[in-house]
């Protein structure tokens, strides 16, 4: 049996923030229990990086990332067990991660980060139910709604990749933005099972209760969302703070619970 373990596939997770009543919320979705990753969990939207999404076609209606905004969200060092786990990207498949992240946000969520006009919420309906469907493709879809995607409200938050041993390996760049105002998000009801706005510190309570199954990566990033309570000191902090690339150390032979070296805890 081959004992090499699997490189990681380049992935992109978002987590969508709002205010509410002087607090924030984020969203997050439930992952369908029949689900070969993380099953039954509460995630923030995403997913892996496919070959559609660096193609000219998509790519080629991507705004946001002029001047140096694309190395700026693509700042991450690799460290400890990182440096040996992280797969380098070409600017090219930088811009298909983006898009992959647009992309798995509106498929799970129905989140289309668009500039304005935005489309309607039953053009919204249509479009997502074709690309669910495998009718038409994710640059097929932007054409069809005469879009661009704006990637101007985005900032990139952390880098975590999956450790060996587990069954999928992914190198995960985590992204935040606000919630479009024009918009309402709902769960795919396929991948997932169930959609949630939660503030962070009651979505950490209700894990400890046992009320909802969260990773421990998911955990962490809660646990850094529960310390702001304005929306703008948050994204002021993601486009500011050093973006550490991390690998947890498994803490048990079944993969149930991990940990970082504390030298890293505070600088992820």
């Amino acid at each position: 049996m081959d004992s090499t373990p699997l490189v990681p596939r380049p992935a992109a997770t978002i987590m969508v923030v709002r205010p509410r009543d002087g607090r924030l919320q984020v969203f997050m979705l439930r992952r369908s229990a029949a689900s070969a990753f993380v099953p039954d969990a509460y995630v923030f939207p995403g997913g892996a990086l496919e070959a559609l999404d660096s193609d000219d076609a998509i790519t080629g209606r991507v705004a946001g990332v002029e001047n140096g905004r694309l190395e700026h969200l693509f700042r991450s060092v690799p460290v400890g067990n990182a440096v040996a786990y992280a797969v380098p990207l070409a600017p090219a498949q930088q811009r298909g991660l983006l898009v992959a992240c647009v992309r798995e946000l509106f498929e799970e969520a129905g989140v289309l980060l668009v500039r304005s006009p935005q489309p309607s919420a039953p053009e919204l309906a249509r479009a997502r139910g074709a690309l669910q469907r495998g009718d038409a493709t994710f640059a097929q879809t932007i054409a069809q709604l005469h879009a661009t995607i704006d990637l101007s409200s985005v900032e990139a938050y952390s880098r975590w990749i999956t450790p060996p041993g587990e069954p999928r390996r992914f190198d995960a760049y985590f992204f935040i933005t606000t919630m479009p105002a024009e918009q309402a998000a709902a769960a795919d009801l396929v991948e997932t099972t169930h959609g949630v706005w939660i503030e962070p510190p009651a979505a950490l309570e209700r894990a400890q209760r046992g009320e909802m199954r969260i990773v421990y990566p998911t955990r962490l990033h809660l646990q850094r969302l529960a310390r702001f309570h304005s929306l703008e000191a948050l994204l002021e902090h993601a486009r500011r703070k050093e973006i550490l690339a991390v690998s947890p150390d498994p803490l048990d032979a079944a993969l149930t619970d991990f940990s970082l070296p504390d030298e890293y805890m505070e600088r992820w």
